[in-house]
């Protein structure tokens, strides 16, 4: 995954997701974040839905609960 300053002339280290379990929202102070961190974590949790729901497909319980949690709104303390 290309870096922030990727530049061809030098060695970067990136990193790669090693899992696929959205983030709890509800327990980020959403205030704490900033605009950046915000997109990264929805971005985060949308492609957990992608990599998991075909998956998930036989399995209504756990397809509701990964949508639910992904889905949820930054700092939503709702259950």
């Amino acid at each position: 995954m290309p870096t922030k300053h990727t530049n061809p002339d030098r060695s970067w280290l990136g990193f790669e997701r090693l899992t696929c379990v959205p983030i709890q929202t509800r327990m980020v102070l959403k205030h704490m974040l900033n605009k950046e961190e915000k997109e990264w974590l929805r971005e985060h949790n949308r492609a957990c839905i992608g990599a998991l729901k075909g998956l998930l497909r036989d399995d209504v319980r756990a397809l509701k609960w990964l949508l639910l949690e992904a889905e949820r709104p930054i700092g939503d303390p709702s259950a």
